[in-house]
């Protein structure tokens, strides 16, 4: 009952400030996959065969299964991600309430405030890693057939969200793993087996090697030297998050060698050192792109279970008194202060958002974003995206309207950059705000070295299209990696041979297909 009111009082403090963030910035083609590919699969389109996606398909699993019962908003998805949030706490509150309940209320406290200073988003990334966690307190030494069951899902799941963390997700399952007893060895297999079993029907539909290009081969080698940044780029943020994310983990490491030698701590070590192994296993991720983002999202396990290798260190010096009551509360204390010397400016932000959130509770503020202020609304059909400031808001629902004003539900549309050489982004969101018109392309992701590669189907898809809303922002885009190189140029030329431009709005340019021009009403043709 003590561990519950603990750990209810921590997320019932943080609770408010997650849910200031609802109407923050989205994030206009990662978060608008998230709201459009699951409502597409709800119609039966598959990702890998009807649209593109790096990504396994556990997480859109979810959030289709959300979007069924509740509808298909940002709201609904973003709740998602407060769920997985919610979910990665209780995860390590109940990993570390085996070191005590201070331990643990530090550990989920340092988690949470960490947290905050990320947006809801439900992305595969964060919906991975509580999977991750519940699987290995699943498996701990007093683990029953069914919780080896279960724990083996559990796990199964992790890797249908990213297939990425698999070698995290397996090797730090070992220290428990083989101290099961061989049924539930078996059982545990098999529960991964049954989580797994998505990627052969995937396999069967699209065939395994269209399914191992999508999930591996293209990420791997040709998407990656296109999103990585190399580390000479990284700011002095970047560099500090990534040592203290480092020197947590080898804490943790030293801890679980002290607690296995002991006997009498053996199984908590063994827990304790698959923890640091999953740790260690997120450090490929913030390399991968090596910017503020990712290296926070990968330090969310080793900082919060820093305060348990912490702890476990202190209380191996002093008397009894020391070990049981001080030796907690100065390694929280010990955490929070490096936490705050080594990541000021992370500390400057979580109190932005910590004050924005109760004053957003209170008066909704837009603007300022990096102080914590609320993106602006597009609206339509019912269905709501945050911007970054008032004119592009504006300007994006100037043209949406005249989309909906000239098309006919059912006709076909491409949403992307201006120049469809480089295709490093565009705004996905479009899709999921205007649901009566038919996405027309493969490529609703715009990824380099894919879309624009050569003989990509992106052109043939453009001469399907009956519209093309393009966005000249994107044609800005400037990282020092291989997204600078410029593919084909056949898209383009379906653009200038078949399109005529309709209308501008801010960045956006929306082209009409030449074939449905006489069906359609210039705006002062429709107020006559």
């Amino acid at each position: 009952r003590w561990n519950f009111v603990v750990l209810a009082a921590i997320i019932a403090l943080l609770l408010p400030i997650f849910w200031s963030r609802m109407e923050s910035v989205g994030a206009a083609m990662d978060e608008g996959a998230m709201l459009v590919y699951p409502e597409l699969m709800l119609h039966g389109k598959l990702p890998y065969r009807d649209f593109q996606s790096v990504y396994p398909p556990g997480n859109l699993y979810l959030l289709a299964a959300t979007y069924s019962f509740f509808g298909s908003s940002i709201y609904v998805e973003r709740i998602v991600g407060l769920a997985y949030r919610i979910a990665l706490m209780v995860g390590i509150f109940g990993i570390a309430h085996r070191w005590g309940t201070v331990t643990a209320a530090f550990s989920t406290a340092i988690t949470g405030a960490l947290l905050i200073c990320s947006d809801l988003l439900a992305v595969p990334s964060i919906a991975a890693i509580p999977f991750a966690l519940f699987s290995l307190w699943a498996i701990t030494s007093d683990a029953s057939r069914t919780r080896a069951l279960v724990g083996g899902i559990l796990a199964g799941v992790a890797l249908l969200c990213r297939i990425d963390f698999a070698l995290a997700v397996s090797v730090s399952a070992l220290p428990l793993f083989l101290e099961l007893p061989r049924r539930q060895k078996i059982l545990y297999v098999a529960g991964a087996m049954i989580a797994l079993s998505p990627f052969v029907f995937f396999a069967i539909v699209i065939g395994p090697g269209r399914l191992a290009d999508d999930l591996f081969f293209y990420p791997v080698f040709r998407l990656n030297p296109t999103r990585r940044l190399p580390l000479a780029t990284a700011d002095l943020a970047c560099w500090r998050a990534m040592e203290l994310q480092i020197v947590s983990c080898a804490l943790t490491f030293i801890a679980a060698a002290i607690m296995i030698v002991r006997e009498q701590t053996r199984d908590r070590g063994r827990l304790l050192l698959a923890i640091a192994l999953l740790s260690a296993g997120t450090i490929p991720y913030a390399l991968q792109r090596f910017d503020f983002a990712h290296v926070l999202f990968a330090s969310f396990i080793p900082i919060g279970f820093a305060v348990v290798g912490m702890a476990t260190l202190l209380q191996t010096v002093g008397g009894e008194t020391w070990q049981k009551r001080i030796a907690p509360f100065a390694a929280g204390a010990v955490l929070i202060v490096a936490v705050c010397l080594t990541l000021p400016a992370l500390r400057i932000y979580f109190v932005k958002m910590v004050a924005a959130g109760y004053e957003n509770g209170l008066k909704k503020k837009r603007g300022n974003v990096q102080d914590g202020g609320l993106g602006f609304r597009v609206e339509h059909k019912g269905r709501a995206f945050f911007l970054a400031d008032e004119f592009t808001a504006t300007t994006t629902g100037q043209i949406l309207s005249e989309l909906e004003r000239v098309s006919t539900p059912g006709q076909r549309l491409i949403v992307g950059p201006e120049d469809l050489r480089r295709t490093n982004y565009n705004d996905t969101f479009v899709y999921h705000l205007m649901p009566q018109l038919v996405p027309a392309t493969y490529f609703l992701e715009m990824n380099p070295r894919s879309a624009n590669a050569p003989n990509s189907r992106l052109a043939a898809d453009v001469a399907t299209a009956d519209w093309l809303l393009l966005n000249r922002a994107w044609d800005y885009w400037h990282e020092p990696n291989a997204s600078q190189e410029y593919g084909s140029d056949e898209a383009n030329e379906i653009v200038r041979r078949d399109f005529d431009a309709w209308a501008e709005s801010g960045g956006y340019v929306l082209y009409a297909n030449r074939r449905i021009r006489d069906q359609l009403k210039r705006p002062d043709e429709s107020r006559e």
